[in-house]
């Protein structure tokens, strides 16, 4: 059981039992963002988002965002949209294979940082 968890001596195959599988890899990994994606790209073309509890205009055709609070909510769901997106990548796309696996933690980061401004951007808006 201890073998399991620990690595070679020479570091080979040290995160092989770690991989997900092909088809979690290629949904999770790769489809799943690009439709996030899409849907960031819908939202700038409509000018709108929705959420839940309604939603929010961004007017991104006349000025980009007319109104302070409003544009705040539209560009703040937009960026935390693009954070997920990056993080779903990072940590099925980049992850899962051996030659990208080193960049999965850098890729990880830099998305939860824009998730966070993301959610900092649509926090300041209801002040």
């Amino acid at each position: 059981m201890l073998n399991y968890f620990s690595q070679h001596h020479d570091g080979r195959d040290a995160t092989e039992h770690l991989k997900d599988s092909r088809f979690k890899t290629v949904v999770v990994g790769y489809l799943v963002p690009l439709l996030i994606c899409l849907a960031v790209v819908g939202n700038c073309l409509a000018g709108r988002v929705y959420l839940p509890a309604g939603r929010f205009s961004g007017d991104m055709w006349d000025g980009l965002v007319q109104s302070w609070p409003i544009g705040l909510r539209f560009y703040g769901v937009i960026v935390l949209k693009l954070g997920f997106a990056g993080a779903f990548f990072s940590w099925y796309g980049l992850a899962n294979h051996n030659s990208t696996e080193r960049y999965s933690v850098l890729c990880l980061l830099a998305a939860v940082i824009v998730s966070v401004a993301g959610l900092l951007i649509y926090s300041v808006s209801w002040f």
